[in-house]
């Protein structure tokens, strides 16, 4: 069942938690000193030192960062005049979009058909979970990037519900631009077109439509391919983009192997970031998107089925990018399958209220993939990879895993079987609470999730102005480059 009516209802707790989120974000934001030597936040601001008509050295790095982000490193450096204010609007920017992810999901939950408290929770969720509140204090596209998918699911089921070409517009817009803002979204294109061609045979998609808004696409989509080869040569010494990458490696048998481990420990993650509720979403979204292959399928039918297809996608792409792990966090990463959460939350939450006093048989299955998939893991590879590689190469990166920074500091260090019969404990924990309290159920979670955020955000990554290694080897790469610019002010980054 969808709804018209999309006003979630924020109570005083949803209002009071929500509040602490923010000024803890904004806090731990402005206490960063600077951006890591990473690539990716340079990659960011440097992007938009480019898109002014500065110059700077080219990048050692070995990807690409497409330009869409740099749009908000460029009118920070416009506003503040620096670099290092770039920086700091790039974080102030990422807290309020994070905050706008929250009110967008709670809108498209009220429109999924959720009770209007309930789509105000699961807002909450998705705004203080650690991938979204604590992801937020670096300068990069992963907040722009959670805020673009609902916002692509809310006006897909807006056309669904209203049949306004409006609607249809901004879909097709924003789905041939969205591979330009990161390059994992590339199959979102895919998954778009698949969805036109079935609202077409559901006849809510006129022939001249379907016409118009496959080309839109396409068109949308190789222009951001173009603006990617001009932006490469001023930064980047035409290093592949994320989609170049990515077709190279899906075309190399040599990684079966690698993409399979990659699939069981990026699911892995996600289920476990969410407690189970992942997957719940998605059977929902199978189940209810079945009816698009019929003729008599109602309004958000598409919308959980282009669910479906997205979650199968980010979960094959984030497994091909990190075929050649060489981390202990590359094993179970996160940050590429959490970009579909909100919206599996969105459908699992639906369907928890939805059955009265039932959990669903989704959910006690997730529970056992939890405890299960890494112990399987650490048989197959005969190995803990996740603690081995943590020995031989460093500590997770919290950025890339950030359900997993609070967890491994409460139970003592990183580890497959570790995190197992942790993660599984609160799955467990949830089940309980939920078949006993209900509603309690979300807003113990959002403690939880609001305490785990507040942990990376203030213990691990406050930690960022440190000399981390390779930053000799970076001044030095600088230091031989031709420009007199490289993106300090007055040596301050």
């Amino acid at each position: 069942m969808v709804v018209r009516q999309n006003q979630p209802s924020f109570g005083i707790f949803e209002k009071v938690v929500g509040l602490i989120a923010i000024v803890v974000g904004l806090v731990a934001a402005w206490r960063v000193a600077a951006p890591t030597i990473r690539p990716d936040e340079w990659g960011y601001l440097l992007n938009g030192q480019v898109l002014l008509g500065r110059t700077e050295p080219l990048l050692p790095f070995a990807r690409y960062y497409g330009p869409m982000y740099g749009f908000v490193t460029a009118g920070g450096a416009l506003v503040t005049g620096s670099l290092s204010g770039a920086f700091r609007f790039s974080l102030m920017f990422n807290i309020a979009v994070i905050v706008g992810v929250g009110v967008a999901t709670a809108r498209l939950a009220r429109r999924w058909g959720s009770d209007p408290r309930i789509a105000a929770m699961c807002g909450l969720l998705v705004a203080v979970a650690p991938g979204g509140l604590a992801g937020a204090t670096f300068a990069w596209a992963e907040p722009l990037v959670r805020l673009l998918v609902v916002i692509l699911a809310s006006v897909a089921l807006k056309f669904e519900l209203d049949k306004d070409r409006t609607s249809l517009a901004v879909f097709v817009i924003l789905s041939g631009l969205a591979p330009s803002l990161h390059g994992r979204l590339v199959l979102i294109v895919g998954c778009a077109l698949v969805l036109f061609v079935l609202w077409w045979r559901q006849g809510w998609l006129q022939t001249k439509l379907l016409i118009a808004s496959v080309a839109t696409v396409v068109l949308l989509y190789g222009m951001g391919r173009v603006f990617a080869f001009i932006l490469r040569p001023w930064l980047y010494r035409n290093r592949m983009t994320q989609e170049s990458r990515l077709f190279r490696l899906v075309s190399d048998a040599s990684y079966l192997t690698d993409f399979f481990r990659e699939v069981a420990g990026q699911g892995w993650y996600l289920l476990a970031s969410t407690v189970g509720l992942a997957f719940v979403g998605f059977v929902a979204c199978i189940i209810r998107g079945r009816a698009m292959l019929s003729n008599n399928a109602s309004p958000g039918d598409g919308v959980a089925l282009y669910t479906a297809l997205f979650t199968v996608s980010m979960l094959l792409v984030g497994s091909l990018q990190l075929v050649e792990a060489t981390r202990g966090d590359q094993f179970v990463y996160g940050r590429y399958v959490e970009t579909v959460a909100p919206l599996l939350l969105v459908a699992a939450i639906h369907t928890l209220f939805a059955q009265e006093q039932r959990i669903p048989r989704a959910w006690i299955v997730s529970t056992l993939a939890v405890a299960s998939v890494p112990v399987g893991m650490t048989v197959v590879l005969r190995q803990d990879i996740v603690a081995q590689w943590v020995r031989l190469n460093g500590p997770l990166r919290s950025p890339n895993v950030p359900a997993l920074d609070g967890m491994q500091s409460l139970i003592g260090g990183a580890g497959l079987v570790r995190f197992a019969i942790a993660f599984s404990l609160v799955c467990v924990v949830c089940i309980v609470v939920f078949l006993r309290f209900r509603l309690a159920m979300l807003r113990v979670l959002a403690v939880v999730f609001l305490l785990s955020s507040t942990w990376t955000m203030t213990r691990t990554m406050d930690v960022r102005a440190e000399s981390w290694r390779g930053l000799g080897s970076t001044f030095a790469f600088i230091e031989r480059s031709r420009s007199s610019v490289v993106g300090y002010d007055d040596h301050t980054p």
